[in-house]
């Protein structure tokens, strides 16, 4: 059966969706300052993805960041892929972490401090169901609906009294395709149609979380060098984490300490995906 090609999302180029690189830095800096205003398009995975120039042939695995925004004009003629990430980039991305899975290169820090967080940090606003029901488990659950149509979710916690959310992904290639869909976007069920800021989190909030990272890098480690290296102190460190909620931390404002204060989630360098 032959495959389903991809939906044109648009008819013509979004100029407001034009690629940092090709801004003067007068426009950059004032498309960082502006207030956020609500995305014009937005992509609806199910309907728009398909195969491409890039699936058909063969030529690359990285996706289409102008689709991920929902405003990718070439469609089936498109030499990126119209589609989420899935097993088979997992596995590609493990060997190319100096790029991001659009193709674009990361930046120093992000290499060295941010390549293993899997974390999004979003701001909620004023966001009020239909339903009326207000509370944290009812906002996650529509967070983290809207959030999974891009990858597998580890969890979810929202911070109600700070308005604010952090979904964290099982990979780091869904984290960076949701950061370029769900900006600017407003949840599916807010009545007040409150856009959204969604930016890298610094690192997970979860101790557990964070233990797991550190895990992880070790076992890395270990399997490139080929001997059997255990960290000081591991031991240690897990078992502090016992006993540990995600994210209980509402009444203070340590949260903030996992905001990038550099990381406008607008403003990537989109020198890739079209």
């Amino acid at each position: 059966m032959p495959r389903r090609l991809a939906r044109k999302q648009v008819a013509a180029p979004v100029l407001s969706e034009q690629a940092s690189d090709f801004l003067s830095p007068e426009e950059h800096w004032k498309r960082r300052k502006a207030p956020l205003t609500r995305a014009t398009h937005r992509c609806d995975v199910e309907a728009d993805a398909g195969a491409t120039l890039a699936t058909t042939h063969a030529t690359t695995p990285l996706r289409c960041a102008f689709f991920a925004r929902g405003v990718c004009h070439r469609g089936p003629q498109c030499d990126y892929v119209h589609e989420i990430p899935d097993d088979a980039f997992f596995r590609y991305a493990g060997t190319q972490p100096q790029f991001d899975c659009f193709g674009r290169q990361r930046s120093g820090e992000d290499l060295t401090n941010r390549n293993d967080c899997t974390t999004l940090f979003i701001y909620l606003g004023g966001v009020l169901l239909a339903s009326n029901d207000n509370s944290a488990d009812a906002i996650a659950a529509l967070v983290g609906n809207d959030f999974s149509a891009f990858g597998p979710i580890a969890f979810v916690n929202v911070i109600i009294s700070k308005s604010i959310a952090f979904v964290r992904y099982s990979h780091r290639s869904s984290a960076e395709f949701a950061k370029e869909a769900m900006h600017r976007q407003c949840l599916s069920g807010d009545r007040t149609e409150t856009v959204l800021s969604v930016r890298w989190a610094n690192e997970d909030p979860n101790p557990k979380a964070k233990a797991r990272v550190k895990r992880e890098r070790e076992e890395r480690f270990v399997g490139k060098v080929g001997g059997d290296v255990r960290m000081a102190g591991d031991r240690d460190d897990e078992g502090d984490d016992e006993g540990d909620d995600e994210g209980d931390d509402e009444g203070s404002d340590d949260w903030r300490r996992y905001v990038t204060d550099d990381d406008d989630a607008g403003d990537a360098d989109d020198d890739a995906g079209d």
